[in-house]
């Protein structure tokens, strides 16, 4: 079925999802140049409905636009994705909200929203005082805003200042003057207009029609401006829905690809190391592109440049540990052990006195430290705690999505809520599946992923329980 959504699609991921976006009758604008090669696209520079870029780690995407359009293509991307993270900020980009300044601090202003505090950084703005407010960047633990408000659509942008621009990415001075001698015409008042790159291509009736359609947000806008009470959604913005995608998802990516053109085993995690990895795995698709008999040579040349990367004994190895709603933290530890041909790496961490284990509530002292055992590929990793005279204090089961290796000392891996805890008196426990349920329920996670994970815990505690038991048997 054709679909009158057009999308935008840039990034690492951008030849499989093109091909989804197609297979399910999208319609693809501002294609780059590779992607109208391969799919035999007709050139459309049409403003698009929806955008899908990559983070900046290349560790997923993130889909804007209209909320109902973005919506519909998160649905498709679930069902391809049963492993993915999604994740979505209540606070939608380009919102305008009427708020108050409740607390100034080192040039951020923290206003109150509603929903939570949205900050602006380096206004000249007052405690105490309301200002609407534009949130222009979301996805961080408080939605970063300005006051300088706009009206954003699809060609043309209302801005407070009464005036009229250009996008810098118009160039040809005989559209340029048209669109300035327009731009004064039509402009609402009390606002200005800036027109985007595509209004060049633009029949004079659609921007004008367009301009219409914003004005009238203006008027509600202004009408609600005074009527509100702080804090008050005024305007919502477009969607932001981000997928975070796992060494699973990244494979079902892989195999999408090979439907389109040549693709190497872990295309799009070796892509997703960087710019080093991701030129490396184009000149390896496009030899073999070429020259397919050479598939044995070359890939054996690219494992060996690819084991060269990986640590040695004693080399500080850091673990970014991704928890289920986004927020990350970086554990360290000293490489001791390393099986290239199992993929296990074995780290020694080391603890200041102060706190507690999580989920043992044993406390911490100086001295005490971890051995973690690691398995690339795996849903979990251990870490046995001891005290400085190697006195055994409990052990931790992360479960946690596949752990990937950058090189060329990162560990990555998506905490899956959900842990399996083990105390020297041999108790064992499943601790935080709360977590994981609220997680599937505020559909962060599949119910095939909350599924994995329940059953790698309980694979976890059956195994140590039997432990146990053979123990007390002897």
């Amino acid at each position: 079925m054709t679909q009158s959504t057009s999308i935008k699609i840039r990034g690492i991921y951008s030849t499989a999802l093109t091909k989804i976006m197609l297979d399910n009758g999208f319609k693809i604008t501002q294609a780059a140049p590779i992607q109208i090669e391969r799919f035999n696209l007709e050139k459309n520079f049409e403003q698009p409905d929806i955008e899908i870029v990559d983070f900046e780690n290349r560790q997923g995407i993130i889909i804007s636009g209209e909320v109902s359009k973005a919506q519909k293509i998160e649905e498709i991307l679930r069902t391809e994705f049963e492993d993915a993270i999604f994740r979505k900020s209540p606070i939608k980009l380009n919102s305008l909200y009427k708020g108050k300044v409740v607390k100034i601090d080192d040039g951020k202003a923290f206003v109150d929203i509603g929903d939570c505090f949205a900050i602006l950084l380096n206004e000249p703005v007052k405690e105490g005082e309301e200002y609407i407010i534009e949130i222009v960047k979301t996805g961080t633990q408080h939605p970063i805003a300005t006051t300088n408000i706009s009206i954003v659509g699809k060609y043309v942008v209302l801005i407070e200042q009464e005036s009229v621009k250009i996008s810098k990415k118009i160039r040809h001075q005989e559209n340029i003057e048209a669109l300035y001698s327009l731009g004064e015409k039509i402009k609402p008042d009390k606002w200005g207009i800036i027109f985007r790159t595509e209004a060049a291509n633009q029949n004079p009736s659609t921007l004008i029609q367009e301009v219409s359609e914003l004005s009238k947000k203006a008027k509600i806008l202004m009408k609600r401006k005074e009527e509100a009470k702080s804090p008050a959604l005024l305007l919502e913005g477009t969607e932001n829905i981000f997928i975070e995608f796992t060494s699973e998802d990244k494979k079902r990516l892989d195999n999408i690809r090979k439907e389109v053109v040549k693709t190497i085993n872990q295309h799009h995690y070796y892509k997703s190391i960087g710019r080093e990895y991701a030129l490396l795995v184009d000149f390896t698709e496009d030899i073999l592109t070429k020259h397919p008999e050479m598939e044995e040579e070359v890939l054996e040349f690219f494992n060996k440049i690819y084991i060269r990367d990986f640590p040695k004994n004693g080399d500080q190895i850091l673990i970014e540990h991704i928890k289920i709603n986004g927020y990350q933290f970086t554990l360290s530890g000293i490489l001791t052990n390393i099986d290239l041909y199992k993929k296990q790496l074995i780290l020694r961490r080391q603890f200041q006195g102060g706190g507690y284990f999580d989920g043992l509530n044993v406390p911490k002292r100086t001295g005490d430290y971890g051995i973690t055992e690691i398995t690339l590929g795996t849903w979990n990793l251990k870490t046995e705690y001891y005290s400085k005279s190697r006195e055994f204090k409990g052990a931790y089961y992360n479960i946690n999505t596949p752990i990937e290796f950058y090189p060329p000392n990162r560990l990555r891996y998506i905490d899956l809520a959900v842990d399996v805890v083990k105390w020297p008196n041999g108790e064992i426990k499943i601790i935080d599946k709360e977590e994981l349920n609220e997680a599937y329920e505020n559909r962060i996670i599949s119910e095939s992923l909350k599924i994995k994970a329940e059953q790698k815990a309980q694979e976890i505690f059956d195994k140590l329980k039997m432990e146990n038991e053979r123990k007390s048997a002897t």
